[in-house]
Formats: structure tokens, sequence, C-alpha cells
């Protein structure tokens, strides 16, 4: 409990650190839930469409990620602390235990029912256990390090810098065993921190982090730390499903209320919600506005529903609330439909198989790039 105090002082002090200095960077923090197109937006956004940020796999596989400007590429690593990592390998190895015993109750289970052996009334199968995410997470790291034989106490409290003399391609290539989604270490990576040599990100600093429902406990601690020194953030939320309970409920645990004075509200995923919908209108042109005119009221009644229950909860609106209804109305994007446009016909098999789909939504209507780009939307 100490040692968690300690921590909270040092991050209260940088926070203040942060505050006072003049002419610093704009902080940027990408928040959003698993599988909602975060990187892919930053990809899109920051670096031409070019897949510079790794798409996490699972929730499991996803570090926070710090990125910077800077003449000379380079990386730096954080691997869990050694109490950290105990606390995974203390839930994995319950899980572990229960697996064993479950297996063992179910041989038993099939023994007699194959010797003939008559059963009561009543009696199923054993069933397996329904585990906390963040268990199922942990299980899931240790696995992953079991698979790869990797030497854990190697690298416990640790960091890892990568000097790359070459482009930023090839420090990004470097990096792959460390976040991507098969990489060796990539399990035991709590955070990264990339300095680019992008001139985009010359006066800003972005943090895009491992998703909002994060379910391990300690990487979630490490975004708050960073999200408090951020200056705006950009919430992500999937189109289809807009603002969903678990998007904001999730928000008000996860953002601290550090005085962030401005979120930026996404839509992402819009081609999606597009291909979904696009049978209720007649032509792109009806469907455009009158799907980002439904998603826009659908906006406004989830904020408002969360900003009543907010009143009623601390009898007053929280400076969030008041913040979170500043950002209506949302902007809605594709990441998609940007890197179609902007590729030509230098697609992947998946882009490709996504403009075949939106060619086929209306008869006789063709995407065009210039059209790609205002569904898009990124401007």
């Amino acid at each position: 409990i100490l040692g968690d105090i300690s921590l909270l002082r040092d991050t209260f002090e940088t926070d203040i650190e942060n505050a006072k200095q003049e002419n610093r960077v704009l902080r940027i923090g990408i928040v959003g839930q698993i599988k909602r197109g975060k990187s892919s937006f930053l990809n899109s956004l920051l670096f031409d469409s070019q897949s510079v940020l790794p798409k996490a796999a699972t929730p499991m596989t996803a570090a926070l990620t710090k990125i910077s400007y800077s003449e000379q590429p380079s990386a730096t690593v954080e691997f869990y602390s050694k109490k950290e990592w105990n606390k995974v390998l203390e839930q994995a190895h319950k899980i572990e235990k229960d697996e064993k015993i479950l297996q063992e109750q179910l041989n038993e289970f099939q023994a007699s029912k194959a010797s003939g052996l008559k059963r009561q009334r009543g009696v199923r199968p054993p069933q397996k256990p329904n585990y906390p995410e963040e268990s199922k997470a942990c299980f899931e790291l240790y696995e992953m390090v079991k698979h790869s034989g990797l030497n854990v106490d190697e690298y416990l409290d640790k960091e890892h810098v990568i000097e790359s003399t070459g482009s930023n391609e090839t420090l990004i290539s470097d990096l792959t065993p460390y976040v991507g989604a098969d990489g060796k270490f990539t399990p035991i990576v709590k955070s990264s921190s990339l300095s680019l040599n992008l001139p985009e990100l010359k006066d800003i600093e972005v943090v895009d982090t491992p998703g909002m429902n994060d379910p391990i406990v300690s990487r979630g601690r490490r975004t708050q730390e960073f999200l408090g020194q951020c200056d705006v953030i950009f919430l992500l939320s999937y189109c289809g499903q807009f603002l969903d309970s678990q998007d904001m409920s999730l928000l008000a645990q996860s953002i601290p209320n550090k005085g962030i004075e401005e979120i930026i509200l996404i839509g992402s995923l819009f081609d999606s919600a597009l291909l979904d919908e696009y049978s209720n209108y007649d032509s792109i042109q009806q469907a455009l506005p009158s799907l980002t005119a439904s998603l826009n009221d659908q906006a406004q009644s989830e904020v408002n529903a969360v900003c009543r229950q907010d009143e009623l909860n601390n009898g007053g609106q929280s400076h969030l609330m008041q913040t979170l209804q500043n950002t209506l109305p949302p902007v809605f994007i594709s990441s998609r439909c940007y890197d179609l446009a902007r590729k030509g016909d230098d697609l992947s098999e998946e882009e490709q198989h996504t403009l075949n789909r939106l060619n086929q939504m209306f008869d006789g209507f063709t995407f065009t790039p210039q059209i790609l780009e205002a569904v898009a939307n990124f401007k």
C-alpha cells in the first residue's frame, strides 16, 4: 500500500511539472475500446497510411505506446516489474490448476459413461468456470511466454533501448519482436516509447493507449498516468455501436479528472456502418447525410443519458461530463476509405475486398478516390 501511495505522489508531482512547462509539445491521448480502429486511425492520420503502429491481435498483446519526434529514430521498451508479473502469474496459475481439476473431472465423467454405469438423474458433466477478464488475460500472457520459451526473469524491472541508425521503417521492424502480435517479448511489455523522424510530430506527442477495457490492471494504471499528462483526448467509438454503455462507463473510469479541457469524439469505422445500413437508402447521396444525422442523434441521446445519471449520482454535473457535452457533434471517419483513396491500385487483399463491397452497394455507382476521401472525412 505504501508503494502505491509513493507512486501516486510521484505521478502527481510529474503532472504538476508538466502543467507548469511553457512552450511544450501538445500531448494528445488516443483512447477507445479494443478493436475500435485506434492504430488504423493513427497510421492514416500521422503516417500517410503506412502500417507503422501494429494492430493488437488481442487485448492481452496491446501495449501503451508514446510517439514523439526525434531527428534520430529510437525506441524504449518497458517490461513489467517483478511485482506486476508475479500478480499475472498468481492469476494464471489459479486457472491452470482449475483447468487440470476440470480435465480430471471430465475424464471421470467420460469413464463412468463408457463403463455403462447409470447416471443419476440431473447429473451433468462438469462445467468450465467463468473467469474474470483480467484472469483470462493473465493466463493468455502466461501461455504465450511458455510457448516462446522466454526466460522472463532476465527482463523484468528493466527497459530496453533500440537505437536505429537507419530509417523509421528500420526502427519499426526492430520493434516488432516487442510489440507485434506474435512477438517473442510482447507478453511482458507494459509500454513503449517511439521517437520518429516525422515532421508532423514536431509539435505534438501522441499517447496510443491499449484500449480502455484493458484487462491488465497495472497496464490500465499506467494508461491513466499518461492520460493525466495529456492536453486533449481523442475518444474513438465504433459507429455501428456508437457510444455504447461500455464506452461511456469506461470513459468515466479511465480518463482522470485532471484538467483535461477538450475531448474530440470520433466515430470510427464509418465504412462498416455504411455497409450495414446502405440497404435503407436509395443512393449514396441520400445515405451519407442520413446516416450521419442518425449517428449524431444517437450520440446526443447517449451523452444526455449519461450526463443525467452523473448528475443524479453526484448531485451535480462533473467537469468530465461538461467536457463530454462539448464534444458534440462527433467527427465520423473511415481510416479504410482514407487509405483506399491514398493508395490507388496498390491495395492489400483485405482493402480490395472492402472496395469491392462498397462498389456493389448501389447500382451504377463506383467510388472514386475523391468520394472515398469525402467519406473518410479526415480533413
